[in-house]
This record gives structure tokens, sequence and C-alpha cells, in this order.
């Protein structure tokens, strides 16, 4: 039961509120078709120490438990539009109203979650965001160490400007609608776990509105993506394990590129090899390393291969301290005429720390090179922030963030290069 625990908590942090509605931005549109999983109960990490008299009681309705949210904030920026030049500054207040039902069953387990993060301007209203999610996650119990987890949801999100698969800014978000469903099978059996994965995703990108006020559409970004994913992994110890897991996926565009008549359809592979371990009071986590193979069906687009990486690794210093890196290299598709696509090779490293029961302190830094095939071109982007969080008791939470953030282009023109300095202030509201 506990490995089933983890799974489902892995599984569910696409379906838990977003920290703040700037999370609502999205930078790797494809998440991992496989959550890591590497927690065996030894290590716990600073963000998931259990409190119970800060943790939220919620209402009880039958099999379920309710826990209703609202976010409210106000943050500063000095860059509105990620403009390389004249910046504009603007004050953003965001109201983020959510509600989440969990159930109590002994067997099986159903999360739904709800929410609408609502982000307003001062002065560039442009920039106004409407953005809202509803998922739903379960796990069905098929034997004592053989289940089922299924997830649905669709939100209206909005793409990061820090991503590299759009490097041209625009007068207004670039807001998109994502469906997603997954079903993962997981079969233990003496030391040998498998899982076999299939999951869809459907984008839908809406116009966006240009400095000189006219509209642009989008519909050429709008696909299905359709992956399969097997994975077994052995362990070899109590606290260690070695995997090996093989994807497939069929990328297939709606709309050829105008000017073009062809579209970015591909076909890719994916085979990555790789240990988990949690070892006693001491580190954690999930490397693999592998290869990636992408086939585009337009012979104007190349094809892409290399190796790939996806890692996730916590040290803990102390009980009271959690340190974590995660590092990255997949391949993404492009929006830049002539080129298929890019590598997204990136790491980010962060730091939890318990200053006090109610204080939470936090630093992080990301950084990520994306190196385009077909142009001679490549993107660097770094972001660093820090910040605090202060539960005041189990109903309400103050958290206060400090971020930069900066993206340098190099090669040919392929976008606007820009840096931002953002300040907020989140209240959080529970029952």
């Amino acid at each position: 039961m506990r490995t089933k625990t983890f799974c489902l908590l892995a599984l569910s942090v696409a379906g838990v509120f977003s920290e703040t509605a700037q999370a609502q931005e999205q930078r790797v549109l494809v998440q991992s078709p496989v959550p890591f999983l590497y927690s065996r109960g030894r290590n716990i990490a600073v963000t998931d120490r259990d409190k119970p008299e800060l943790q939220a009681l919620g209402i009880n309705a039958g099999g379920f438990q309710l826990y209703p949210r609202l976010q409210v904030g106000v943050a500063y920026t000095d860059n509105v539009y990620r403009q390389d030049a004249n910046k504009i500054d603007d004050v953003t207040f965001t109201v983020e109203p959510g509600i989440a039902a969990r159930s109590n069953w002994s067997r099986h387990m159903l999360n739904l979650t709800a929410s609408a993060p609502l982000v307003r301007q001062a002065k560039e209203t442009r920039r106004n965001e409407n953005g809202w999610n509803v998922a739903a996650i379960g796990r069905l119990d098929v034997g004592s160490q053989s289940f089922v987890n299924v997830e649905a949801s669709t939100a209206q999100l909005f793409e990061s400007n820090f991503s590299g698969a759009q490097l041209v800014n625009f007068a207004s978000p670039r807001r998109f609608q994502r469906t997603y469903a997954a079903v993962r099978g997981n079969y233990i059996t003496g030391q040998f776990r498998i899982v076999g994965a299939l999951d869809y995703n459907n984008f839908n990108f809406k116009p966006v509105e240009l400095f000189d006020g006219s509209r642009l559409s989008q519909d050429d970004r709008d696909r299905e993506v359709t992956r399969a994913t097997g994975q077994v992994e052995y362990g070899i110890s109590p606290d260690t394990s070695v995997f090996v897991q093989v994807g497939y996926a069929n990328s297939r565009y709606n709309t050829p590129i105008p000017g073009l008549g062809v579209n970015r359809d591909s076909d890719s592979v994916r085979v990555l090899g790789g240990v988990t371990f949690d070892l006693t009071s001491f580190i954690r986590g999930s490397v693999g390393v592998g290869y990636s193979d992408y086939n585009y069906k337009a012979a104007v687009f190349p094809d892409m291969k290399g190796f790939s990486v996806e890692g996730q690794l916590e040290y803990f210093p102390s009980q009271l301290t959690t340190v974590e890196l995660r590092v990255r290299r997949l391949i993404e598709d492009s929006t830049r005429v002539g080129s298929s696509g890019y590598f997204n090779t990136g790491a980010r490293l962060g730091v939890d720390h318990e200053l006090l029961r109610q204080v939470v302190l936090n630093a992080w830094a990301d950084y990520e090179v994306d190196t385009y095939r077909g142009v001679n071109a490549k993107a660097k982007i770094l972001q660093f922030g820090a910040g605090a969080r202060y539960s005041l008791n189990r109903n309400a939470a103050l958290r206060l963030e400090l971020t930069h953030g900066d993206r340098k282009l190099e090669g040919v023109t392929i976008g606007t290069p820009f840096n931002e300095e953002r300040a907020s202030l989140t209240l959080q509201l529970q029952i």
C-alpha cells in the first residue's frame, strides 16, 4: 500500500493547486510520461513534512473530504511586456479560487481539483489572464501489489516567455488549452516493478494580439501527441533499483504552417536506463540517461536525435534542509521557420530550509540552453529567485517571492532577448 500511495502522490503533482497564479505559465508543454518515483519512506523533504497543526481540516462530505481555497496576491514587474528596450513596469493583482475533493475510502482513491487563476494588470490590461483548470486523478486497486492510475484534465494555460518554443514576444499572453488523459498500470512482483503508460495530449493555441493591435493566429501550433511508454524496474537492494524505459510518441498537427504548406508531424522513440535510490538520512533520487530519435514527416524539417537525460536528486544535510537538483535534456518542437525542433538542456537547483515550524525559506536557480535544429541559433535562459512562506495557522499563509529572469539569444534572429525583475506577495486562505 505504501508504493500505491507514493505513486498517487507523484501522479497528483499536475492536479494539485498551483502555489501562485504565476505557476500557470508553462515552459515544458509535454510532461514526462512516467512520474519520478523514488521515495521509499526513508527521507522526507522539508515541503512534505507532516504538520497536522498547520494542515487544512477540510469539510466532510460523505466519502470525500473537501478543501476550499482562495489565493490573493499582488506583484510588481519592471518589464510587463518582456521587451529588450522601452521597458514598462506594472503592478499585477491575482485571485485564484479553488477546491479539491479527496476520497477517504479504504480501497481505491480519487482526487478532484478545480481552480481559476485570474490575473489583472493595473495599467497594461492586454496582459490580463483568465486561467482555469479541472482535473481528476484516481487509483484502481487490482490486487495487493497491482493497481492502475487514471488521470484526466483540461486547462486554459499561458505559455511562459521563458519557454524556448516561442521566442517572439507579443502584446498579449500566449494562451492555449491543454487537454490531457493518461492510464498507467503498475505491477509489482518480487523485486520487479513494471509500469505501462498510455497518454494523450491535445493543444489548442489561441490567437495573440500584436503590439499594433492586430491579431495573429496560432492554429499551426495546434496538435495532438499520443505516447506509449513501458518501464521495467529491478530492486537490487531495499533502497536501490535500476530501470529501463522505452517510449514512443506520435505528434500530429492540425494545420499546415503558413507559407510552407506542411507541418511538424513526427514520430519519436526514447530509450532511458538508470537508477532510483533512497538512502537512509542522506540522499534519494532518480537518474535516467539514454537516447532520443525524432523523425519528421516533412522533408523540409531535419530529423533530430541525440542523448537524453532526466533526473531528480534530493539531498538532506539535515531534517530541516532539503537540496534538490533536477537535470534534463529533451527534444521539443520549435516554432521558428526552418527549424524542426530544439534540444532543451537545463538544470535546476533549489534549497528549502525550515527556519521555524511555521516559516520555510527557499532559493532556486534554473539555467536552460536551447539549441535549434535547422537554423544557427541558440537561446540561453537564466532564472533565479528566493522566497519565504509563513503559515499563520491551519487556515492562512503568506508567501513572499523575489525573482530574476534573463533570456539571451545567439546566432540568427529568432526572437527578443529580455530580462525581468519581479516581486510578489500572496495570501492563501483555506478551510
